[in-house]
């Protein structure tokens, strides 16, 4: 069924892409970056709409537009292929991960979810208490700014970061 679903996706996106109108002709260069994005936001978003639209009903259950945007988001970060690391990570967690703007940032928490086996929700109590923020704050105090690598490391701030802040 995901084969059969991941064919429907390969022949039928160039064509949906296509056929969805470029907004983004209308705007000219002294247009401003804002208006810009939003112009291809808003084709991107009538695409992945149209392309919901067309899915057989065999497909219906995987066919959800948030979905489809955060595996477009995927393919935006990880163009010539996702890294096989990041893939191993339950889809919830890659979810959360895309979210994270920073790349180092982002592949601190791949490499921490991958040492620790988190989970979504463990995950996020690792953003909210700004782990990555802290473990480079010890580091740059310290000054040894690799350690930010170093699991052992990593380990050892997870025990104190309670008692760190600024």
């Amino acid at each position: 069924m995901q084969q059969e679903f991941l064919d429907f996706l390969l022949e039928r996106i160039p064509e949906v892409y296509g056929s969805v109108q470029d907004i983004s002709f209308d705007l000219k260069c002294e247009d401003d970056w804002y208006t810009r994005r939003m112009a291809f936001l808003a084709k991107n978003k009538l695409f992945l709409e149209k392309l919901v639209a067309e899915m057989p009903e065999k497909f219906k259950d995987l066919a959800d537009f948030n979905e489809f945007f955060l595996m477009q988001k995927l393919y935006f970060l990880y163009p010539s292929h996702p890294p096989l690391r990041i893939l191993s990570l339950p889809w919830d967690v890659i979810k959360i991960l895309l979210e994270i703007f920073e790349k180092d940032k982002r592949e601190f928490y791949v490499e921490l979810c991958l040492a620790k086996q988190l989970d979504a929700s463990e995950l996020v109590q690792y953003l909210v208490k700004d782990i990555y923020e802290k473990v480079c704050y010890v580091a740059t105090s310290i000054e040894e700014g690799e350690k930010i690598k170093d699991l052992n490391f990593i380990e050892q701030v997870l025990e104190i970061e309670s008692m760190l802040w600024r």
